[in-house]
């Protein structure tokens, strides 16, 4: 317990991202993914002209874009109507480490807004919890301090076994197999591209391994899919439009946190 205590005493502040990329909700939605594509994230924040955080728009959500687009024929419409605005993903400046891990695991999400009385500070994605190497490497020294006195234990002289093996012996499987997914979704080489989003929209994969015979052949992602749907659209980003978020490190109470 006490390993986790320095975990509780890391806010969201010292490690969430402060430049960011912003969509507005009135932005053409096919540009948004564009948007998505050339700047190479999986989803962007949606906020209004005064700051204001609305929700946002991912590579998931795209995915309904791309569905209504051949089922309903929809020409072109904004981010607003796509946009998510599930409020279970939203943490405040103060937030710890270990809440903000807990959360990760607990959610589908991949990125965690952090807001101020409904205005966007920064954000906070699985990546850059694990990127928060300072506020980890402690613990990360004391397990392996832990591990390496178990091995020096379990080799002393007298025992026949090694750490591995007595590890073993106890039931412990530390192979890949116990911890990998064996359900998971898996397409073949005719799935055409609508049904490879259906499925990216209702399911939390991010990427589907391709498979013919039952061996591995391929993979395809959330962003190949909008690469290739983006193609056929011939829809191009417009950069004249593009709206980037510029925020201090550490933002004061009275400051205005976005600067455009």
């Amino acid at each position: 317990a006490r390993r986790f205590s320095v975990f509780r005493r890391v806010p969201a502040q010292e490690f969430m991202v402060t430049r960011l990329v912003a969509l507005r909700p009135d932005m053409d939605v096919f540009e948004a993914i564009g948007y998505l594509l050339s700047h190479h994230i999986s989803g962007a924040p949606v906020i209004d002209e005064a700051g204001n955080f609305l929700g946002v728009f991912s590579e998931k959500t795209s995915m309904r874009v791309l569905i209504d687009a051949v089922y309903d024929q929809m020409p072109t419409t904004t981010v607003e109507a796509f946009m998510n605005t599930a409020r279970g993903r939203i943490i405040s400046e103060d937030t710890d480490l270990m809440t903000v891990v807990q959360v990760f695991i607990d959610t589908p999400y991949r990125r965690l807004p952090v807001i101020r009385d409904g205005r966007l500070l920064g954000q906070i994605s699985r990546r850059d919890v694990l990127k928060a190497e300072h506020h980890l490497a402690p613990f990360v020294r004391s397990r392996e301090q832990s591990l390496r006195e178990q091995k020096q234990r379990l080799a002393e002289p007298g025992r026949s076994e090694g750490w591995l093996a007595e590890a073993e012996r106890a039931g412990l499987d530390l192979s890949i197999a116990a911890f990998m997914d064996t359900h998971a979704k898996t397409i073949d080489e005719e799935t055409d591209l609508l049904r490879i989003a259906q499925i990216f929209l209702g399911t939390p994969y991010r990427r589907l391994p391709v498979l013919r015979d039952g061996k591995l052949v391929g993979q395809i992602s959330r962003h190949d899919v909008l690469n290739a749907a983006h193609g056929l659209l011939e829809i191009l980003p417009q950069r004249s439009t593009e709206q980037s978020l510029f925020l201090s490190a550490v933002v004061k109470r009275n400051e205005s946190p976005v600067d455009f």
